[in-house]
């Protein structure tokens, strides 16, 4: 599965970097082609440097290709609210790695909190802010550097929308995923460690 995943990832990528240079066909997408091919590869490269289960890394490779539709397909213009829409449910993705990770480390004793349900959940929403911050900061870079005008990252009141549409993401999947742990009775779920 894992090799079906890469396939997956290496498709989209070849497909954009074809499609920019009008290979395979020609749409202009909403915002940019740089800004589609630093997310899929970047993306990719931080879920192969993780160890995810292959359902987790099907769900990522989902949210890539949702947010390239939407941009290739123009349903960022289309509808009003699918940038909101998709930056929460690029949140919750986000939190849910965030926190299968987080559990991972405490289960290996590399991390510890005295409230280890609590430590993953705080833990893991940050982490996934932080991911939103390197999305609106590609964003950035790509209409500074490569576009030369602004086109991708919005107004200051945007951005901040985005940021805590993610946050609020990250918090929906993450409390969940902690919630489980709880009720699961982990071993890891709430004791406290010294």
């Amino acid at each position: 599965m894992r090799w079906i995943i890469r396939i997956l990832f290496l498709g989209l990528l070849v497909m954009e970097i074809l499609a920019r240079y009008g290979v395979i066909f020609e749409i202009t997408p909403d915002y940019s082609w740089l800004g589609l091919m630093l997310t899929v590869g970047g993306i990719w490269l931080i879920i192969e440097l993780l160890r995810l289960p292959w359902w987790l890394k099907l769900i990522v490779f989902g949210m890539v290709l949702l947010d390239a539709s939407s941009d290739m397909f123009h349903l960022y213009s289309r509808f009003d609210n699918w940038d909101r829409l998709l930056h929460f449910l690029g949140g919750a993705v986000a939190g849910l790695v965030a926190a299968r990770v987080v559990h991972d480390l405490v289960r290996k004793d590399w991390l510890a909190f005295k409230k280890v349900t609590l430590g993953i959940f705080a833990l893991a929403v940050l982490m996934a802010a932080f991911a939103g911050v390197l999305y609106e900061f590609q964003e950035y870079m790509t209409d500074v550097h490569y576009l030369h005008y602004q086109k991708q990252l919005g107004d200051g009141p945007d951005t901040v929308d985005d940021e805590m549409l993610n946050i609020y993401g990250a918090i929906v999947t993450t409390g969940v995923y902690s919630l489980i742990l709880y009720k699961k009775r982990d071993p890891y779920h709430l004791e406290t460690r010294n």
